[in-house]
């Protein structure tokens, strides 16, 4: 065989490939991607399908040992996972920018205005940003941030210890155990425990949950979706897939459950990622846009 007969071979099969690649993308719903590459291939014969090859492979290693590129945390399956401007108060959101912009500058007296606008205010929907503050190097600043958090604790404290005497009295109340586990879990959310602290919290928010779950079916969705994440996020697996389990039962195929599924999965059950996302591209729900740009991320949509 001679070298003109090595290359037209090498060129039919080549085309091959690159058919056969096309009609398996077609199959799969990705006609355009599958179009693209495949005539990549063809006119790239040879060098084309192997850099598809070692791409694919490379995203699907990376995958398995879970660093595909970004951190789990990084990842926004939900939007209230997002710390943005909200508020009844413009004012109040319109200060928050300021101090976010301040911590990242070496200007100590501008970081400290910034700081002492958002503290005359209610600065409850601003914690996340004050725990932040608190690693300031400027000490007053820190020290603020400090004082305005353990003022916080406090009223979480105070209002927590009535709740709870409310709650032990009126055990058959629906409406105030909803309200007294809503409470303990913004607070756990926020993430201003000391570590002891929090585990005892979040020990109390499981027993409500359960009385909840037990005694006043069924809950909200996003009381589902909230709780899941708050477990994942504090490492709590096994809780986190009993819950996921009871979702499914009240809320199947709802947008929601998917996301729980969907974080749930990334974080300890990879082999089944791919199955999750399948099932939320195949499914007619509206996704909102944050999951959809998880989708497209993992999938190239």
């Amino acid at each position: 065989m001679n070298k003109y007969e090595i290359l037209f071979l090498a060129v039919m099969v080549n085309a091959c490939i690159a058919l056969c690649y096309m009609a398996v993308m077609g199959i799969r719903k990705q006609g355009k991607r599958g179009i693209l590459l495949g005539f990549h291939m063809l006119v790239v014969p040879v060098a084309g399908p192997l850099f598809v090859f070692f791409s694919y492979l490379d995203f699907i290693l990376l995958r398995c040992a879970k660093v595909a590129c970004i951190k789990p945390e990084e990842i926004s399956f939900r939007k209230e996972k997002i710390r943005v401007i909200r508020g009844d108060s413009l004012q109040r959101g319109i200060n928050q920018v300021p101090l976010e912009e301040a911590l990242l500058e070496s200007d100590s007296v501008s970081t400290r205005k910034a700081l002492l606008d958002v503290l005359k205010e209610d600065y409850e929907d601003s914690i996340s940003i004050l725990m932040a503050t608190m690693e300031n190097e400027d000490s007053e600043v820190s020290h603020y941030a400090s004082a305005a958090i353990s003022d916080v604790l406090s009223k979480f404290k105070t209002c927590q210890k009535k709740l709870e005497e409310q709650y032990r009295s009126h055990m058959d109340d629906g409406e105030l155990l909803t309200a007294y586990r809503k409470y303990v879990y913004k607070y756990l959310s926020y993430h201003v425990f000391p570590q002891t602290e929090e585990n005892y919290y979040l020990l109390l928010c499981s027993e409500l949950m359960e009385k909840a779950y037990a005694n006043f079916p069924k809950m909200e969705v996003l009381d589902y979706e909230n709780w899941i994440d708050l477990l994942l996020e504090k490492g709590r697996q096994e809780q986190a897939e009993k819950w996921i389990l009871r979702m499914q039962k009240d809320y199947p195929k709802t947008l929601p459950l998917y996301r729980a599924e969907l974080q749930y999965c990334y974080l300890y059950d990879c082999e089944n990622f791919g199955k999750c996302l399948q099932k939320i591209k195949d499914s007619r729900i509206m996704l909102d846009e944050d999951t959809l740009e998880v989708v497209r991320f993992f999938c190239d949509v």
